[in-house]
């Protein structure tokens, strides 16, 4: 208005100065000052009609920038804006749908990852580059006794120092690699100690580390292989050469034509004696490792266990008599068939008797007993010899192993294979062996056998196992 007014002023200066007549100026002014007027107005109406809803749209845009999908543009203006705005508002919600559907697949994987690091069987944990904990897995928690939602955020060195030089030499090497790491620990709810393995790697992004992840692998068992195997070449080439060299040096005595005959009867019945040693030394590994493959086929039949183990007693009662020992045998009143091997269970009987009577003193009791519990037949054989201590028991079913706490026992022969081959054979008939002993008192050896459900009430007349009526056998 004020630009309208100052041209007005110019054009009536100008007439005056040019003799112009007044009338005939206004004649020509008013018609051009209402055009401008008029065309002021509808620009400004226009700019305002056109400039609001750009800037709506404006701070709308804004609002999205930041994530606001739930903001709608709302315009009463002409109907290309108001067309406008709801294209713009529908925009808006494909975008929303778009980003919960990208938040969604990023939970989804997040949980997916924390599930499979939380279940797997080795233990994980995710360090920072300051080595501050971001991440350990149920595993870690119940080795080290933990919480992650206690230690997030804490020190690595502090909660778990043996891994402080692992993750130091990850991070100081120039190259990505995998560190590798042997560590003891002693868990609070495992009375015996735990090795595990610990693999480290870094986690880079554009040259930058950014994390480092170990995982723990517990190779207890693996270690306890490596020494018993170690230990079974050892056993193994001790027990063979001993009488390897038995036989090989009598042999070459044997080679002096001046020897006397009773002295070369003498060897040759050494030599005799340490060859059945070493047949049954292999013999009994090799059963071993027979069952323990699965090449041994059993023939399970239903069977009274009770005749199985007074066909033992009968063929073998004079390993008792020759030491004075008395058997006494317990047996419950027509215990439950069992379906198993007979001969296998058989010499299972047998090499608990035999090791009872090897372990036990002259003039003392052996007692053989059968009950019925439950689902299963329990056979026990209990002696008052010289027992076991707690540090061999949980040792007594490996190969070779030979408890040897009591001085008496030294001077026992035996191969060392007998519980290990009486373990197997229990196991292969889906039952369980125990023992109790304690040093000075004797020995307690007792398996369980599962009873026999017949499919049918009517038994064949094959199958019907002899039964033994008597219920005390003494021997000695």
């Amino acid at each position: 208005m004020l630009a309208t007014l100052s041209i007005i002023e110019l054009i009536m200066r100008w007439l005056e100065l040019s003799e112009i007549s007044y009338n005939f100026f206004l004649i020509f002014l008013i018609p051009v000052s209402f055009a401008l007027i008029i065309s002021y107005l509808t620009a400004k109406f226009t700019a305002q009609e056109i400039s609001n809803p750009i800037k709506q749209f404006i701070e709308s845009a804004k609002e999205i920038a930041r994530g606001n999908f739930d903001h709608k543009v709302s315009v009463q203006s002409s109907e290309e804006i108001i067309q406008l705005s709801r294209i713009f508002n529908y925009m808006t919600l494909e975008l929303k749908r778009i980003y919960q559907i990208n938040i969604n697949e990023i939970i989804r994987e997040k949980i997916k990852t924390e599930a499979i690091l939380r279940n797997i069987a080795d233990g994980v944990i995710v360090v920072s580059a300051l080595d501050e904990i971001l991440l350990l897995n149920d595993v870690i928690e119940d080795w080290f006794n933990v919480k992650e939602k206690d230690v997030h955020g804490c020190s690595l060195t502090f909660f778990f120092p043996e891994l402080k030089f692992l993750t130091a030499k990850t991070k100081e090497s120039a190259a990505i690699e995998i560190f590798k790491e042997e560590i003891e620990i002693h868990p609070e709810n495992n009375p015996s100690k735990i090795v595990l393995a610990a693999h480290a790697s870094k986690v880079m992004d554009n040259f930058e580390l950014i994390a480092i992840v170990i995982v723990l692998r517990n190779i207890t068992k693996e270690k306890e292989v490596d020494k018993l195997k170690t230990e079974l070449v050892h056993v193994v080439a001790h027990e063979l050469r001993s009488p390897l060299t038995s036989i090989a040096g009598f042999s070459e005595i044997l080679k002096d034509p001046e020897l006397p005959p009773v002295t070369k009867k003498e060897y040759i019945d050494i030599i005799r004696y340490e060859s059945g040693r070493l047949a049954e030394l292999i013999n009994k590994f090799l059963d071993i490792s027979r069952i323990e493959s699965g090449q041994t086929s059993l023939t399970k039949i239903p069977v009274d266990i009770v005749t199985v183990i007074s066909n033992v007693l009968a063929v073998n009662s004079h390993l008792a008599s020759i030491k004075h020992i008395r058997v006494v045998t317990d047996f419950a009143d027509s215990p439950p068939l069992v379906l198993v091997d007979p001969d296998l269970i058989g010499q299972v009987v047998l090499n608990l008797f035999s090791n009872a009577v090897k372990y036990s003193p002259e003039y003392s009791v052996i007692t053989i007993s059968v009950k019925h519990i439950k689902n299963s037949v329990i056979v026990q054989v209990r002696d008052t010899g010289y027992g076991i201590s707690k540090e061999n028991l949980s040792h007594l079913f490996q190969k070779f192993f030979r408890a040897k706490d009591d001085k008496n026992v030294k001077d026992v022969e035996g191969t060392g294979l007998g519980l290990a081959f009486v373990k197997e054979i229990i196991q292969q008939h889906d039952g369980r062996i125990n023992v109790e002993s304690e040093l000075g008192k004797g020995s307690l050896f007792s398996f369980s056998l599962p009873c026999h459900i017949p499919e049918s009430n009517i038994e064949s007349s094959d199958t019907v196992p002899m039964r033994v009526k008597s219920s005390h056998f003494e021997t000695g």
